[in-house]
């Protein structure tokens, strides 16, 4: 049987491609076709981290995880991936909102940092602060080594000081987490 994740075409390569690319939770009508769309891009380039913000489930963008969707549709194309999600905000069951990586390398460590709150929108009147997260995953490559991999989605419609906030936060945490690494 072959291992569910492959990648020791990575070490002979001597890089690695990553394709980071945001999701847009919202566009649910075009959402599948964008997937495929995407499932067909990584079955002909040799895609081997994909970096997904705004991975999106729940009864109302009708999925329980797009970017298991996404995963699904690559085993399908023959493209086995490892996925690590991690959600950052959302009503569970009715929509939530992720990050997300897919690797065809191992996956061998994961950890996930909140980051401040950030005014998004406005409802009726209400400012709405979003979470929003950083996700870490360290990639095995065969032959070669470990690879900390970073994914975050900062805020959008926020002020400079909110981002800011995130960016004293996000900095420091990946300074935390290489120093707990051996180089």
């Amino acid at each position: 049987d072959e291992p569910l994740v492959q990648c020791a075409d990575v070490a002979n390569r001597k890089h690695l491609n990553i394709l980071s690319i945001n999701l847009l939770f919202s566009e649910i009508e075009t959402r599948d076709q964008r997937l495929d769309a995407i499932a067909e891009f990584a079955a002909k380039t040799p895609v081997d981290v994909i970096l997904l913000q705004e991975v999106a489930g729940g009864t109302l963008v009708h999925t329980a995880n797009s970017a298991l969707d996404l995963q699904g549709k690559l085993s399908a194309r023959a493209r086995n991936y490892e996925l690590h999600t991690a959600f950052e905000v959302g009503l569970p069951g009715l929509l939530v909102v992720a990050n997300a990586v897919l690797s065809r390398c191992e996956i061998d460590f994961r950890i996930t940092k909140r980051l401040p709150r950030a005014s998004e929108f406005n409802f009726q009147g209400h400012d709405i602060k979003l979470p929003r997260n950083v996700m870490m995953a360290r990639i095995n490559i065969p032959g070669s080594g470990k690879i900390n991999i970073y994914n975050t989605h900062l805020c959008a419609k926020c002020t400079a000081d909110e981002l800011s906030a995130q960016l004293d936060v996000l900095l420091p945490f990946i300074d935390k987490v290489e120093a707990f690494f051996p180089r």
